[in-house]
């Protein structure tokens, strides 16, 4: 938990240990917070998070203005983040790490105007494709029966989310529904198995803006607890748009199958621009395959 501290990035790993059952009242395995300038650069890796009352993993940021420095980077890996009472992850502050950088070659001359400074974006790191070469452990994490998303986003920011196991958590698997200060998101969900979770596979909403490419996953037999009613659950990727909302949609390679709602349901009232596949891809690698949802495919 940081306060200010704009200039400097505070570095802290939390590898290979235990985390469970911390049982207090809103409590979750680990809670990394920013307030005010502070910056945080948070490695979590090979650790077993599970049984806490809250979430796995909770980041959050205190907003006091909008500019404010405050986030949250790192990378998280090879974790087993499981039953625990909420979200596997919940992201409820602004995350990946913002630097501004100027450079001025050659020097500027005299009386011409100064170059706005670059602003160059890491994202936070989930997963990460491929095995590691030293102790040979995939790089995912899995993330599974939790009480309620495996992940959930509520705020702004950059995620990379790759090579996860996201199965049977309570209220769907990945939901990315950003808000607040600094509202506008970008988020790269790329090999992930998003499966057999009550409620929707992929669910992303934007009310301001959100980019996100969807990539190479597999998303299947999601579930819808209750057929009858008329809340429709269980769609492998639901996309939807507030009334002034702007989401923008890659996706190729994925594997949508067997869910109980519609394949992709989309639900725009703002503006959506979705390309479902790419045939410039090679090897037919861009093209999505929609089947067996009890529901629409697309």
């Amino acid at each position: 938990h940081m306060l200010n501290g704009s200039i400097d990035l505070q570095d802290v790993e939390i590898v290979g240990n235990v985390i469970e059952a911390n049982t207090g009242a809103n409590t979750s395995g680990i809670l990394v917070r920013a307030e005010a300038d502070a910056r945080l650069l948070v490695d979590i890796e090979d650790n077993r998070i599970r049984y806490n009352t809250a979430d796995g993993i909770e980041l959050s940021t205190r907003e006091n203005d909008a500019t404010d420095i405050r986030q949250v980077g790192g990378t998280w890996v090879k974790n087993q983040i499981t039953n625990n009472g909420d979200h596997g992850v919940q992201i409820i502050g602004r995350h990946g790490l913002y630097d501004n950088i100027t450079e001025i070659v050659p020097q500027v001359p005299p009386g011409d105007p100064v170059p706005p400074a670059e602003v160059v974006v890491t994202p936070l790191f989930i997963g990460i494709e491929g095995s590691d070469p030293g102790d040979g452990k995939d790089r995912g994490n899995v993330i599974s029966n939790n009480g309620l998303d495996g992940m959930t986003v509520n705020r702004g920011g950059a995620i990379s989310f790759a090579n996860n196991v996201v199965k049977f958590n309570g209220t769907g698997g990945v939901d990315i529904d950003p808000g607040g200060i600094n509202p506008n998101q970008t988020t790269s969900i790329r090999g992930n198995d998003l499966s057999e979770n009550t409620g929707i596979g992929l669910d992303i909403n934007a009310a301001p803006t959100v980019i996100a490419t969807v990539r190479d996953n597999l998303i299947r037999n999601n579930d819808d607890p209750i057929l009858g009613d008329a809340v429709l659950t269980g769609d492998g990727i639901e996309l939807s748009t507030g009334a002034t909302g702007q989401l923008h949609v890659v996706a190729t390679g994925n594997f949508i199958e067997g869910n109980d709602g519609r394949g992709v349901d989309i639900r725009n009232t703002g503006t959506l621009q979705f390309k479902v596949g790419d045939p410039l891809l090679p090897l037919e690698t861009g093209k999505n395959e929609i089947v067996g949802n009890r529901l629409e495919g697309v």
